[in-house]
């Protein structure tokens, strides 16, 4: 369903709330499709006061979650606000995003999570699929009938799309395609001269740190970080063989100390940098 596309129709900002009866006290269940260039969504007023979960459907946004790290996503990707951590401010979108957005209030998030209703990462990446869109907005459309101002209904349902939603992003996470290798492949080749951050790499890939250093092992015989000094060291050999100095070469490569990177060509080709520069050029 990578192809899919949302329906133009559901490009508009709607809101449905119910009530859910509890003993002693009411719970509350929202759920709505927001677009970013409209009025501020309860959900978005809520911040890491209520549970949210946003499934997103169109544009790109870069999520900060409770513990500082930032996520990059893109429709089909979901993330979370949870009652019980603290988080900035609702995270700036491109002006195409729009969203579907689930929001319960606190009490009942933390007796959903006492049930076993609970999310081990705060983004997930099921896929941009029709059936979560129409499941959504099935339950936007019943919760917008006339009807009793409570009803009990709306939550399992509304758990079965979150549950649906993990599953999905879970079960991803263990199909890797060939793809995935192909774009690890070239995320570590690219910007030799920065630093770069294997965790953030993962992210970039939709999978855990964990999975994708075990799977790129498994599949290369080599680690991500081995890997990326590989693609260093060779295009050092390539500046080397057009005459620039060895302090040069590893200024452009982003080596604070030419001597870390002299070790590293010296591993990588078994001699130094001087001794491959002073090669005949036609090696």
């Amino acid at each position: 369903m990578d192809d899919y596309t949302v329906p133009k129709r559901l490009f508009g900002h709607r809101w449905a709330h119910r009530l859910l009866p509890r003993p002693m006290n009411w719970g509350v269940i929202a759920a709505g499709f927001a677009l970013r260039e409209r009025p501020r969504s309860p959900a978005r007023q809520s911040g890491g006061h209520r549970f949210s979960m946003h499934y997103v459907l169109s544009g790109r946004i870069r999520h900060l979650d409770a513990s500082g790290r930032t996520h990059p996503l893109e429709p089909g990707d979901f993330f979370v606000f949870t009652p019980d951590q603290t988080h900035g401010p609702y995270p700036d979108a491109s002006g195409d995003f729009l969203e579907a957005v689930l929001i319960l209030d606190p009490d009942t998030a933390r007796q959903c999570a006492g049930l076993g209703m609970t999310l081990d990462a705060p983004v997930g990446r099921p896929g941009l699929r029709s059936d979560l869109v129409e499941a959504f907005e099935h339950l936007l459309r019943r919760m917008e009938e006339p009807g009793p101002a409570w009803e009990d209904w709306p939550l399992p349902q509304a758990l079965a799309w979150m549950d649906r939603l993990v599953r999905l992003s879970r079960a991803r996470q263990t199909q890797v395609p060939n793809e995935l290798l192909r774009r690890a492949c070239q995320l570590l080749s690219a910007d030799l001269d920065r630093k770069l951050s294997l965790p953030q790499v993962a992210e970039e890939l939709g999978v855990t740190y964990e999975f994708f250093r075990k799977y790129f092992r498994a599949e290369l015989n080599i680690s991500p970080g081995q890997y990326r000094i590989r693609q260093r060291i060779q295009a050092a050999c390539t500046m080397l063989g057009e005459g620039l100095r060895v302090r040069t070469v590893a200024e452009q490569l982003g080596y604070c100390d030419p001597f870390v990177f002299s070790q590293q060509f010296r591993q990588q080709m078994g001699l130094s940098p001087q001794q491959f520069r002073r090669l005949p050029v036609d090696r």
